[in-house]
């Protein structure tokens, strides 16, 4: 509108005279932002008032100017208010078909739900009318796993790793106990973009898309009969749901299979890294369900712990006498981050802030559904 101060509604927003100075454009029930006469605004998504991520999206709305002059405004909107669904970004505001999926949608796997009782589905999943159900065969999934780490950087090959679910309960359950130092020496959340395509050996019996999980150790399986699961269905991706939901029901593991998966990494040798290539594909190239190509693997950015506790100094901490959490009054010395371990809404809570970092720190970095475990 004329004087550059708009409510924005509809599909697109242009002012017919720029603004001579910085102005505010109010956006119902999301956001405010502050659109100055430069030819290009970035929205600053610590003005949202956000309860849902759902990605990261940009919107370019053009307007003519004087006789026929181009003004372009781009939006980059962040970590996007509750109702936003990105497909629809260009289109109208409010986005006011999205809805909170129902338990049993989100049972069956949709990822975001509508208000025409329609939903996406999760990577491994089809749409069946409401609701989700299984794909028809094998499919290349692409998601993030997480990893709980030291500031060593190793490969992925013969590891495990978790949805942020599964790592967060890991951290509060093994990690954070023991505190000053931290078990393992953890100091950051690892985040992978992983591609995968199980084997149509491995779909046939079970009609799913990961395998059975097999836990690593220094880079050898530990568990029975893995030189089964390798010759008769191929170096699968194995994932396995845990029992405790505290975290929500997709607190998984996986296990990555690579090459000599049968010895520790100091004794694989070459031979058997030939008899034996694993699972992971050839550099830059796509996972084909062949049983020595079911995934590969991009590092996805990380998160400090420090960062994720609100604490500047995990030295400073330890010095002066606190601790993260204490098993037995269920809480923390000198921290609150960790208190309430059973507290399903503290663990929503403490899970939220972990995307949001990840969010703020790679606001270019889609934001993935998690496939749903089905072994």
């Amino acid at each position: 509108e004329e004087g550059g101060s708009s409510v924005l509604r509809g599909f697109s927003c242009a002012a017919a005279v720029p603004p001579s100075s910085p102005v505010v454009v109010a956006m119902p029930e999301a956001f405010e932002v502050t659109v100055s006469p430069e030819p290009f605004v970035t929205l600053d998504p610590n003005q949202a008032n956000r309860t849902r991520n759902r990605g990261i999206f940009k919107k370019v709305a053009a307007g003519a100017v004087g006789l026929g002059a181009l003004a372009l405004v781009s939006l980059a909107l962040a970590q996007s208010a509750p109702g936003v669904h990105p497909t629809h970004a260009a289109q109208y505001w409010p986005w006011d078909d999205h809805t909170d999926c129902t338990a049993d949608q989100s049972t069956s796997g949709c990822s975001t739900c509508y208000t025409n009782n329609t939903c996406t589905c999760a990577p491994g999943r089809k749409a069946a009318g409401a609701q989700c159900a299984p794909a028809d065969g094998p499919v290349l999934m692409e998601f993030y796993m997480y990893r709980a780490q030291s500031t060593e950087q190793y490969e992925v090959d013969n590891n495990n790793a978790g949805t942020l679910a599964g790592v967060m309960w890991y951290i509060h359950n093994e990690v954070v106990r023991i505190s000053c130092p931290r078990h393992y020496n953890i100091t950051r959340l690892r985040r992978l973009k992983v591609q995968m395509h199980t084997t149509q050996e491995m779909y046939n019996p079970r009609h799913g898309q990961f395998g059975p999980f097999v836990a690593m150790d220094m880079g050898k399986c530990t568990v029975p009969n893995c030189d089964h699961i390798w010759n008769e269905y191929g170096y699968v991706v194995g994932c396995q749901k845990q029992a405790d939901k505290h975290y929500g029901d997709r607190v998984y593991w996986y296990s990555l299979p690579g090459a000599c998966p049968e010895m520790p990494f100091a004794e694989k040798t070459d031979e058997c890294k030939k008899a034996h290539p694993g699972g992971k594909c050839p550099t830059n190239s796509t996972p084909t369900g062949a049983k020595d190509c079911t995934w590969n693997v991009e590092e996805a950015g990380e998160i400090s712990l420090d960062d994720l506790e609100g604490i500047s100094s995990y030295e400073d901490f330890c010095q002066q006498g606190h601790r993260e959490f204490v098993v037995e009054s269920d809480r923390g010395e000198g921290m609150s981050f960790w208190d309430g371990m059973l507290d399903d809404n503290r663990n929503a809570q403490r899970l939220q802030k972990a995307r949001n970092l990840f969010a703020s720190k790679y606001p270019d970095m889609p934001d993935l559904p998690e496939p749903i475990c089905d072994w």
